[in-house]
C-alpha cells in the first residue's frame, strides 16, 4: 500500500464518513425491491422507475462519494473542513431530506406540495464548505482537480434536478416559454448527462487517479492524462448541452463522450492488470466487472432508437447497477476496512504510550482482510454478477427479471451488514 504525500493526521473522525457508508446499501436495497413489486414499469419515465434510479443515484452513489470526499480531500489535499462534525451531520440528514422529497413527489403522495423543489438545495452548504476546501488546499494532486471539475458537475445537476421538480409541482412554471425549455425530455437529458459526465464520471477518475495506485500497487495513470481528462470531460459536457439547447440533439456529445469512457476504462482495465501485487483481491474484480459494464453500455447507448424504452431501461440498468453499483462496491471494500485500521492503529499508539509507563500491552491489529473477509465479499460478488446476468437476460425475458431485483437486493442487504460488523470492531 503507497501512502506516500497523503496527510493522515488531517483525517476526520471516523464516524463523519461512515453514517454515509453504512446507510447507504439499505437505501440502495431499497431500489431493486421497489421493482421487484412493479414488474409492469417498462419505461423510464415510470415514477417508480424514476425513484428507484434516484434511490441509487443519491442514496447510494451520492452518499457513499460524500462520505468519502469528507475522508479523501483533507488527506490528499492537506487541509480540512471547516466544522466537519457539525456539517457532516447536517449534510446526512439533507440527502436523507431529499430521498423523502423525491418519495413524496415520483410515488404521487403529495401532488402540490410547493416545497419539494427546493429540496436538492438542502445539499448547498456541503458544496460551499466542499468548494471553499478545495479553494484553500495547495495541493498538485490531479485528484483535487477531478474533485473541482465534480462539484461544477453536481451543483448543476442538483440545480437541474430542482427545476424538474418545479414542473411537477408548480404549475405556473409553465407559463415562462423560457423555463419551458427545460420540460422534459430536453431538461431530463440536461439533468443526466450532468450526473453522469459532469459529476459521476470526474469524481469517478479523480478517485482512481489515488485509489489505484494506493491499493492495488498499480503504475499511474500518465501524468497527461490526469491533467487533461477531467477538463476534457467538462468541455465535452458543456457542448453536450449547447448541443441539445440550440440544435435538439446530442450526436457529438455521444460520440466524444464515448471515446472518453471507452478510453478510461482501457486505460483502468490496463493498469489493473500491471498490477504488482498478483494475489486475489476481490476489489479489482468489482472494479474490472464495473469498467467492463461501462464498455457494454457504450453499444447498448448506440442502438436506443430501435430498442425502444426496453432498450432505455437496459442502458440505465446497466450503467446504475452494471457500472455504478460495481464501481462504488470496488471502492468501499477497500476504503472500509482500511479507515477502520488506520483509526485502531491511532488508537493503539496512544494505548502504547500509556503501556509504556504502566499497564498491559495492547491487543494485535485486526488485518484488512480480518475486518471484511474475501470469503464473505465473494458472495457478494457472485450475487450482484449473477443479479445483472439475470437483469441483461430479462430483456429477452422478462420473467428473469424479478429474480434479478431479488438478487441485486440481496446482495445490497449483505453488503450493509459486512460494513456494519466491520465497523463494530472499532
Amino acid at each position: 500500500m503507497n501512502l506516500s504525500g497523503l496527510s493522515l493526521e488531517q483525517a476526520p473522525p471516523i464516524s463523519v464518513p461512515f453514517r454515509y457508508f453504512l446507510s447507504a446499501p439499505w437505501i440502495a436495497a431499497l431500489a431493486p425491491i421497489l421493482l421487484l413489486f412493479y414488474p409492469e414499469a417498462q419505461s423510464r419515465w415510470e415514477p417508480v422507475v424514476l425513484f428507484a434510479t434516484h434511490l441509487i443515484v443519491v442514496g447510494y452513489v451520492l452518499m457513499i462519494m460524500t462520505g468519502a470526499l469528507f475522508q479523501m480531500v483533507p488527506v490528499v489535499g492537506g487541509v480540512s473542513f471547516r466544522h466537519v462534525r457539525l456539517l457532516g451531520s447536517f449534510t446526512f440528514v439533507a440527502l436523507l431530506s431529499i430521498l423523502v422529497a423525491l418519495f413524496l413527489s415520483f410515488m404521487k403522495l403529495e401532488e402540490n406540495l410547493s416545497i419539494v423543489p427546493w429540496s436538492p438545495l438542502l445539499f448547498f452548504p456541503f458544496l460551499i464548505f466542499f468548494g471553499e476546501t478545495l479553494f484553500r488546499t495547495k495541493s498538485s494532486y490531479e485528484t483535487i482537480l477531478a474533485f473541482r471539475v465534480s462539484l461544477v458537475g453536481l451543483v448543476l445537476f442538483l440545480l437541474l434536478g430542482g427545476v424538474l421538480l418545479a414542473f411537477r409541482h408548480l404549475p405556473q412554471m409553465e407559463i415562462s416559454s423560457w423555463w419551458a425549455t427545460l420540460a422534459r425530455p430536453r431538461g431530463t437529458d440536461l439533468h443526466w448527462i450532468w450526473a453522469l459526465m459532469g459529476w459521476v464520471f470526474p469524481i469517478v477518475a479523480g478517485v482512481s487517479f489515488q485509489v489505484l495506485p494506493m491499493f492495488f500497487v498499480t503504475p499511474p495513470y500518465p501524468k497527461l492524462f490526469r491533467q487533461s481528462f477531467p477538463i476534457l470531460l467538462l468541455l465535452v459536457v458543456f457542448m453536450g448541452t449547447l448541443e441539445l439547447w440550440f440544435f435538439q440533439q446530442m450526436k457529438l456529445f455521444h460520440l466524444l463522450s464515448t471515446f472518453l469512457v471507452g478510453l478510461f476504462c482501457l486505460l483502468s482495465l490496463n493498469l489493473l492488470r500491471q498490477r504488482k501485487r498478483k494475489v486475489r483481491d476481490l476489489s479489482v474484480w468489482f472494479w474490472r466487472l464495473s469498467l467492463g459494464f461501462a464498455l457494454i453500455a457504450l453499444p447498448i447507448s448506440y442502438s436506443l432508437d430501435w430498442l425502444g424504452p426496453k432498450g432505455e431501461l437496459l442502458f440505465g440498468f446497466t450503467v446504475l447497477f452494471g457500472a455504478l453499483v460495481s464501481l462504488v462496491s470496488a471502492m468501499i471494500y477497500k476504503i472500509v476496512p482500511f479507515l477502520i485500521w488506520f483509526h485502531l492503529q491511532s488508537a493503539q499508539m496512544q494505548i502504547q504510550m500509556a503501556a509504556t509507563l504502566n499497564g498491559p500491552s495492547p491487543k494485535p491489529l485486526p488485518t484488512m482482510k480480518d475486518l471484511i473477509s474475501d470469503q464473505k465479499v465473494m458472495i457478494h460478488f457472485v450475487l450482484h454478477t449473477t443479479g445483472m446476468l439475470l437483469l441483461l437476460l430479462g430483456s429477452a425475458v422478462p420473467l428473469l427479471k424479478s429474480g434479478a431485483f431479488f438478487v441485486l437486493a440481496c446482495g445490497f442487504l449483505l453488503q450493509g451488514s459486512l460494513i456494519y460488523s466491520a465497523y463494530r470492531r472499532f
